[in-house]
């Protein structure tokens, strides 16, 4: 076994712990969203909510709103 095949072996197992936490905090940021839009009657306050407990921008709540909304319809 040469060292490229042993560093390629290494880094494949790395590979999964570097991108499982962004994958963790995207569902939990996801899980989050759903239950600040059933608790809130309007998307405002459900906005400033979402910000508040995620610590995230306004942006990023509308990003998400809309992957929500898309994983809904299918």
């Amino acid at each position: 076994m040469g060292w490229q095949t042993l560093v390629a072996t290494r880094l494949d197992g790395r590979k999964a712990d570097l991108v499982a936490p962004k994958d963790r905090q995207q569902d939990e940021d996801l899980r989050t969203l759903e239950a600040v839009l059933s608790q809130f009657p309007t998307a405002l306050a459900a906005q400033v909510e979402w910000c508040r407990q995620r610590g995230k921008s306004r942006a990023s709540f509308f990003r998400y709103k809309r992957a929500l909304e898309e994983r809904a319809a299918k």
